[in-house]
C-alpha cells in the first residue's frame, strides 16, 4: 500500500479522467529529456506503444522507493493492453499483522484460475534485501579486482617513468639529494597521479548518480541508488592508498639507484 500526499484538487482531477495519472515527485526531472510534462495536459508513453495519459499532478510518497513511479487506473491500463482482469502484483492491506501468514495461506487456497503466491510484505522485503546483499557481495569482488588492476597499472607506470628518468635521478643524487628525498619525490608523483584520477572519477560518479535518479528494482521493490558524500570521501581516500602502495616499490628502487651508473650514459 502506497501512502502519499497530494496537493488540493489533484485527486479530483485524477478521478475525473479515465486515463488520469499521478507522477512521482522525482520522475518529472528524471525523464525531462524524454517527455514534456505539463499539468492538466496529456503525454504519450513511447515505451508503451504510445500510451496516452493525462497528467493530473504529482504526488509525494512517504516511502522514497516510490518517488519514481507513475500511478494510473488499473482497469484503463488493462483495457489498453487487452488484458482485463489480469494483475501481476496486488498489495493487500490487513489489520491483524500477526495473522499475516494465515491470511496469505487463505488467499492462495482460494479458487483462482491461476496459481498465486502470497507472502507478507516483510518477507518480500527480506528477500529483496538478500538479493541486494548478493549483488553487493559480487560488486565487492569486482571492486577488489579493479583495485588490484589499478595498483598494478600505477606500479608499472611509475616504474617505467623512473626507468626513463634514471639519468635525471642520478643528477639529483649527484647534486646532494639524499635517498629519502628522492623516495619522497617519486612517491609524491605516484600519490598525486592516483589522487587526481580517483578524485575525477569519484566526482563524475557522484554527479551522474545524483542527477540521473537511478533506481534498482528487486522483487517489485524500487530502491533508489544514491551516493552519500561520505562514500565520495572514502573513494578519494582509497585512491590515495592505492597510489601510495603502487608507487612505494618503484620509489624505493629509484632512491637506491647507483649514482655512477645513472650518470654513465649522460650525453
Amino acid at each position: 500500500m502506497i501512502e502519499f500526499d497530494l496537493e488540493p484538487g489533484v485527486w479530483e482531477k485524477f478521478c475525473s479522467k479515465r486515463n488520469g495519472a499521478l507522477l512521482g515527485i522525482d520522475i518529472v526531472t528524471k525523464y525531462s529529456d524524454q517527455y514534456v510534462w505539463k499539468e492538466d495536459g496529456e503525454f504519450a508513453m513511447a515505451d508503451f506503444e504510445g500510451l496516452s495519459l493525462f497528467m493530473a499532478g504529482t504526488f509525494t510518497p512517504r516511502d522514497p522507493a516510490y518517488r519514481n513511479v507513475i500511478l494510473a487506473d488499473r482497469v484503463f491500463l488493462q483495457d489498453v493492453d487487452g488484458s482485463r482482469g489480469v494483475s501481476h502484483q496486488i498489495f493487500v492491506k490487513i489489520e491483524d499483522r500477526d495473522g499475516a501468514e494465515g491470511i496469505c495461506t487463505a488467499i492462495d487456497n482460494l479458487d483462482f484460475p491461476i496459481k498465486t503466491h502470497t507472502e507478507p510484505a516483510q518477507v518480500a522485503l527480506d528477500q529483496a534485501l538478500d538479493d541486494l546483499n548478493d549483488m553487493l557481495k559480487y560488486a565487492g569482488y569486482v571492486i577488489v579486482f579493479s583495485a588490484l588492476v589499478i595498483f598494478l597499472c600505477i606500479a608499472n607506470t611509475i616504474s617505467m617513468s623512473t626507468y626513463d628518468r634514471t639519468q635525471e635521478i642520478g643528477i639529483l643524487r649527484a647534486m646532494g639529494f639524499e635517498q629519502p628525498r628522492v623516495l619522497r619525490l617519486v612517491l609524491a608523483e605516484s600519490v598525486l597521479l592516483s589522487l587526481l584520477g580517483g578524485a575525477l572519477g569519484c566526482v563524475a560518479a557522484f554527479l551522474i548518480i545524483t542527477f540521473s535518479n537511478q533506481e534498482l528494482a528487486l522483487r517489485g521493490v524500487s530502491i533508489p541508488i544514491v551516493m552519500r558524500p561520505v562514500i565520495l570521501g572514502l573513494g578519494i581516500v582509497a585512491s590515495l592508498i592505492v597510489g601510495f602502495a603502487g608507487g612505494l616499490i618503484p620509489a624505493f628502487n629509484a632512491s637506491r639507484l647507483n649514482i655512477v651508473r645513472s650518470l654513465r650514459n649522460v650525453e
